[in-house]
């Protein structure tokens, strides 16, 4: 996660950890700072580490129970809630889930890839 700092999230998950749920986070290192949720939530309520990637941890992207993901370009952020046009992903496909959350286990364990978009040329020669 790149950005997390309003506080009724990180109350949220406070009252879902006291309900034994995992949670699982990792936050960005350079975003880290007096408005973060970082102490918070690590201190209070989930297992939290920080990116340890060159590059900046702008993923965005829930694993619930092994069998939902939510996608979303939202920053965890005030301006992200309130002023921002954003967008929400619910993805229930079993494979695309176990991708995701494959990719996830892998960035907990230290290991981050840097994966490229290829665009193909339709037959009216236009990127698709």
């Amino acid at each position: 996660m790149y950005s997390f700092t309003p506080d009724s999230i990180g109350e949220v998950l406070m009252r879902v950890k006291e309900r034994d749920i995992w949670i699982r986070v990792i936050l960005e290192s350079e975003r880290i700072d007096s408005y973060s949720e970082y102490g918070r939530i690590r201190v209070v309520s989930a297992e939290v580490k920080l990116n340890q990637n060159s590059y900046l941890m702008h993923n965005k992207f829930t694993v619930n129970d092994g069998s939902v993901v939510l996608m979303d370009g939202l920053n965890y952020t005030w301006s992200g809630d309130k002023k921002n046009d954003e967008n929400l992903v619910v993805i229930v496909d079993e494979r695309m889930v176990s991708a995701l959350e494959f990719e996830f286990n892998e960035m907990w364990s230290g290991i981050f890839r840097k994966w490229s978009i290829s665009c193909k040329k339709t037959s009216s020669g236009d990127e698709a």
